[in-house]
């Protein structure tokens, strides 16, 4: 890890903290900072921290030399937040029930929730709500795009509100089927959805311990796919110390250590505590400080940038090799290929015999002529299926020879981690 990148996270824990941040030390490359925090996509968070560190030797223009002008997203990403909690308002009135996880509802703890903007909003809906959700968004200006089949969420996109995700479950089926399937889904959900009352209208989260659970699980999913983000460490850190005294640390705890990632945890907890301003009396039940462990994840997430963009085509075999050998001690090699191919869709009947409706949207003429639906599948299994099939069997890996140094290299720091 530079100094340019420890000194982004002191930064980055002053805007989340509320608390000065002390100037540098040693010499420090400030464009450097600001191209890491263009990286980390902590544009307005640092600029916050700035304008409210005077005594630093670095000016608003130094920053702006490099880092476009955070303002007008600043102001977009607020305007945007009032018109969502209206719809969402609307939407409960209409008998869709949503919940909002992360972003809104995790910037409140921060020292300026203006400065913690959001890409987009996420929430989550009953499965049985999905196809009346999406004629309430398409009525209300949005761009509305289907889930893919193994998709837990659809996208929906509004010209002033942004990309909408809307979840059907919290996460997806690899995730809860392989890296979460040690605990039940009522370890990881069990209480009442929160009512959030603002100028704007109300809304609703999960429940606080619930929330915590879901915020953890959502950067470790992406730490194994290809690599977190700072600011997922920051809202976790935010979240548990902001929310501290309704939160159940025992049960959050209890969780992580079935799921093998207590370790991982602690470590990133204490990466705030070192490096953030946080103080380890704001996360009840931390373990043990390890320095290598620290150091090993935030390497990781310097040198891969926001979720492993700087490093993506050098990582994203990583997480599969994870899951093999996850599949490998709790079962067998076979049971992880084929549970690949029917994840990849390539094992399921309906590629094989996709129904009349969706059929007749590629072969308009099947509305005249249905039955010639037998010799559409015969062609679609010939010219389709089969090299679809070939084509995932390729990617599918078979042992850790055939992973990239790159990809070896964070499956052994998850051994390291406690995570296999």
């Amino acid at each position: 890890m530079t100094y340019e990148f420890r000194y982004l996270m002191q930064l980055l824990g002053s805007a989340s903290t509320g608390k000065p941040a002390n100037p540098p030390d040693r010499e420090l490359d400030w464009s450097r900072v600001f191209e890491l925090t263009q990286e980390q996509m902590l544009d307005e968070l640092i600029w916050y921290a700035l304008k409210t560190n005077a005594a630093l030797k670095c000016s608003e223009d130094n920053f702006l030399s490099v880092v476009p002008d955070p303002l007008p997203a600043i102001i977009t990403d607020s305007a945007a937040r009032s018109m969502i909690v209206s719809l969402l308002e609307k939407m409960e009135s209409e008998g869709i029930h949503s919940v909002v996880v992360k972003g809104m509802s995790v910037a409140d703890g921060y020292a300026s929730p203006e400065a913690r903007i959001s890409s987009d909003t996420d929430i989550l809906i009953a499965p049985e709500d999905e196809a009346k959700a999406q004629r309430f968004l398409a009525a209300n200006g949005f761009r509305v795009e289907s889930r893919w089949d193994n998709g837990h969420h659809f996208s929906a996109h509004h010209p002033l509100m942004g990309l909408l995700e809307v979840h059907i479950q919290l996460y997806d089926d690899i995730a809860e089927d392989v890296w979460f399937a040690d605990v039940t889904a009522e370890e990881l959900i069990c209480q009442q959805h929160k009512k959030i009352c603002t100028s704007d209208g109300v809304y609703y989260t999960l429940g606080d311990t619930d929330h915590l659970i879901f915020i953890i699980l959502h950067m470790i999913k992406h730490f194994i796919l290809c690599g977190m983000s700072l600011r997922m460490m920051t809202d976790t850190a935010v979240f548990m110390s902001s929310k501290k005294a309704s939160l159940d640390f025992g049960r959050m705890w209890s969780v992580m250590k079935k799921l093998r990632y207590d370790g991982f945890l602690s470590s990133v907890l204490w990466a705030m505590v070192e490096y953030c301003g946080f103080s380890a009396d704001d996360f009840p039940g931390i373990g043990a400080f390890e320095r290598e462990k620290v150091e090993l994840i935030l390497s990781d997430v310097e040198k891969g940038g926001w979720l492993g963009k700087n490093d993506y085509s050098a990582r994203k075999e990583s997480w599969q090799e994870y899951s093999r050998q996850l599949f490998v001690k709790r079962k067998s090699n076979i049971s992880y290929h084929l549970y690949m191919l029917n994840w990849q869709n390539t094992l399921k009947l309906k590629t094989f015999f996709p129904p009349k409706e969706r059929l007749v949207k590629d072969y308009p003429v099947l509305n005249r002529f249905p039955l010639l639906i037998p010799f559409i599948w015969l062609h679609r299994i010939i010219f389709k299926s089969i090299p679809r099939y070939i084509k995932a069997k390729e990617k599918i890996i078979f042992n850790e020879n055939s992973v990239s140094a790159e990809s070896k290299e964070r499956v052994n720091m998850f051994r390291t981690l406690g995570m296999l």
